[in-house]
């Protein structure tokens, strides 16, 4: 079976791509194939389906996956490719981001119905088959864009496997991690409300990531409570922030915690990686995190509640061979649930099912 996995993308390494690439290189009977944008700008289109026409007229592949985010390349694709099969992963939805995460007024929202949401519904359904990462997201698209489940397949995102934690931790060193882009589903304002209720002498809040504002937001949160350490980097490489920061976490605040409809879908990039490396993890409380349990695999707290994520710091700060018993559990939940394995069984099955 010949594969051609395509992406022109703005970040062409993200870890959704990187992941799904590994799944499919490591399966027998599958021979891949790559296109693949190298820059970020608007070139990026071009450069990818330059690609796809070499590979198309010298190659024919079987199967063509467009990788997360192909909104923009599939109509051009499709316009060149017609009748091939085309696996669209649509791990997240652009119509329901701008719809239920971004506060759009009346005129905005009703360009958002028109024209994304037409196109992206025409998208899923011309599609041979859709990829996106949980079931709540399967269940949030038969809803919203009336696909039929077997449309539809939920493939973890996974982690990147060759990070191990830090054993044991350097120390005296208790360092609470929170990354990522601070957008309103990762409920960011909680975690600040939170610590504004807190002194836990030895414990360092680390926050990487954010815009301007959310510099402002963390340096006042520093001036309002002295009792505890906070940093703030807007950026550290990846292999940085994973490989020494979250590898020497104490506890990973990987949510989301932000109560919107997002919120309630995605298993986040943090908490996989954190799971993974046997991180203990905080997590928000929603259907997508099912089978993650309170003090058993991880830290739950519900969605928008600071209380409940200052309560259980502190739980954690007086319970700490509990806490690493829990991040040995959580390991435990992403080789079953969460894994590269699981990546490449899932995806596999897809495109036996196809053939």
């Amino acid at each position: 079976m010949r594969v051609c996995y395509l992406l022109a993308y703005k970040d062409p390494d993200y870890i959704r791509t990187r992941n799904l690439v590994q799944a499919l290189q490591s399966m027998d009977g599958v021979e891949l194939c790559i296109a693949k944008s190298r820059s970020s700008g608007p070139t990026r289109y071009l450069e990818t389906l330059r690609q796809v026409f070499h590979i198309e007229r010298t190659w024919h592949p079987d199967f063509y996956l467009v990788g997360f985010r192909g909104h923009e390349l599939y109509p051009l694709l499709r316009s060149f490719l017609p009748g091939e099969r085309i696996i669209f992963d649509n791990m997240m939805s652009p119509t329901l981001s701008l719809l239920e995460e971004r506060g759009l007024g009346a005129a905005r929202r009703k360009l958002v119905s028109s024209t994304i949401a037409r196109i992206e519904r025409w998208i899923l359904h011309d599609a041979a088959a859709v990829l996106t990462d949980t079931s709540a997201h399967i269940d949030a698209f038969k809803e919203h864009f009336q696909l039929q489940h077997q449309q539809l397949e939920a493939i973890p995102v996974a982690a990147d496997e060759t990070f191990q934690a830090a054993s044991p931790l350097p120390p005296g060193k208790r360092t609470v991690l929170f990354y990522g882009s601070f957008l309103p589903l990762h409920g960011a304002t909680y975690i600040l409300n939170a610590l504004r209720r807190l002194s836990l002498p030895g414990v360092t809040f680390h926050f990487v990531g954010g815009s301007n504002s959310d510099s402002s937001d963390i340096a006042r949160l520093r001036s309002e409570n002295t009792a505890i350490e906070v940093r703030h980097d807007r950026h550290i490489p990846f292999d940085t922030l994973i490989g020494k920061h979250l590898a020497q976490a104490w506890l990973c605040l990987g949510g989301p915690f932000g109560g919107t409809p997002q919120a309630k879908r995605v298993v986040t990039g943090k908490t996989a990686q954190a799971l993974a490396m046997a991180v203990p993890t905080m997590v928000g409380e929603s259907p997508a995190a099912c089978g993650l349990i309170d003090r058993k695999n991880c830290l739950a707290v519900p969605q928008r509640d600071a209380d409940g994520i200052a309560a259980s710091i502190k739980w954690a700060y007086h319970n700490p061979t509990a806490l690493a018993e829990i991040g040995n559990a959580g390991q435990a939940h992403y080789r079953e649930h969460l894994s590269m394995s699981r990546v490449k069984d899932s995806l596999g099955s897809l495109l036996r099912r196809l053939s």
